[in-house]
């Protein structure tokens, strides 16, 4: 949800700079725009205080401080859904909605681990909640997950036929 909200946010942005008198009301109404604001707002503010110590959001990251004082007891992976997730929506907000930069980077950093400590069978398992871990890494690298592998397979190639 929160990332489908930003993602309206920024269609609206784009639609009221575009300069057409048909797109200029963009797509929400003023006072929706506020309210998605706002609760962007809220959100950044809860995952400013419940992000653990190694860069990780919890699956009840939106209980805010007392996510870090009283952690549930929940599967490893509902910590990457939560990682993946703020970390895919934060690509694409303006930076008067992230947290500090370097929580953006302990969770970053802390996806990318516990992405790479995962079997081949977990990933698979898995794939739907890691391919959010994806998304987000190439959002933040202004390119898409699949372009990405591309140039990363190409360069691995030209590299070993050195």
């Amino acid at each position: 949800r929160v990332y489908s909200l930003m993602l309206l946010a920024r269609i609206d942005e784009v639609m009221r700079s575009s300069g057409d008198k048909k797109a200029a009301g963009g797509l929400l109404s003023d006072a929706v725009l506020v309210d998605v604001y706002d609760h962007l707002a809220s959100v950044r503010d809860l995952i400013s205080v419940s992000q653990f110590d190694d860069g990780s959001w919890p699956g009840n990251w939106y209980d805010g401080a007392e996510a870090v004082d009283f952690p549930t007891d929940e599967e490893p992976y509902k910590k990457v859904i939560a990682t993946g997730h703020h970390l895919e929506w934060l690509a694409i907000a303006p930076e008067s909605l992230h947290p500090p930069r370097e929580q953006i980077r302990k969770a970053a950093k802390w996806i990318i681990q516990a992405t790479l400590e995962q079997s081949d069978e977990s990933l698979r398992k898995r794939y739907t909640f890691y391919s959010h871990v994806g998304n987000a890494l190439a959002l933040w690298r202004e390119t898409h997950p699949a372009d990405f592998w591309k140039k990363h397979q190409a360069e691995q190639a030209a590299s070993s036929n050195e």
